[in-house]
């Protein structure tokens, strides 16, 4: 890992390791993004609105990259998954894990499969598993934790955190495949000034 990826947070260090493994073995990769959640709830929405704000920064413009939003069901979109033939599927949800609002967490696959399924609906066990088997891709999730899920009530924090975390998931990934389909410069990383912050706690699901 370069000294420049040093300088991420842990969850996206990461990502980083994970991409830069997947390269070894396969040269460029093809990465589709999956934000999930219902907008009804409040900051559960936060997977679908990171999705969004990551296709207004132009990283679904990438050729090696598909980012969709999946809403509360994201298995709908396994037609388009298949199509695009992904290396690597991230996925990016609201996650209850007992952490400060707004912590982020990179969870591979073989950890959501093993979490309890309280944390994680049925149908995401399903579509992990469905990718895993039916796609040969592998996956992982960025765990954000929610503030409040509450019929219609968006916490503000977490409505300015959005911006904030799609930024250092296209740090991490400008890292990567960063040659777009109308031959323009790779993004501009956002917050490059941002201060290090110490190593996050482990897990805890």
């Amino acid at each position: 890992m370069n000294e420049r990826s040093t300088k991420f947070r842990v969850w996206q260090q990461q990502i980083l390791q994970r991409l830069e493994a997947l390269r070894a073995q396969k040269g460029t990769l093809r990465i589709a993004v999956l934000g999930i959640g219902n907008e009804l709830y409040g900051d559960d929405a936060l997977g679908v609105e990171i999705a969004r704000s990551l296709i207004a920064s132009g990283l679904s413009d990438r050729v090696n990259y598909l980012v969709i939003v999946g809403g509360p069901a994201p298995e709908n979109h396994c037609s388009t998954l298949r199509r695009f033939k992904p290396d690597l599927v991230i996925l990016i949800d609201a996650a209850s894990m007992n952490l400060r609002a707004g912590s982020v967490r990179w969870l591979d696959a073989d950890e959501l499969l093993a979490a309890p399924r309280h944390l994680w609906t049925t149908s995401l066990h399903l579509l992990i598993r469905y990718i895993q088997a039916e796609l040969k891709s592998e996956v992982g999730l960025i765990g954000i934790q929610p503030e409040q899920v509450k019929w219609d009530v968006r916490s503000q924090f977490m409505s300015d955190r959005i911006q904030m975390i799609s930024a250092e998931i296209v740090a991490a990934m400008s890292l990567f495949n960063c040659e777009t389909a109308n031959g323009t410069q790779p993004l501009e990383i956002a917050n490059r000034k941002r201060t290090n912050h110490a190593a996050e706690n482990p897990i805890q699901i």
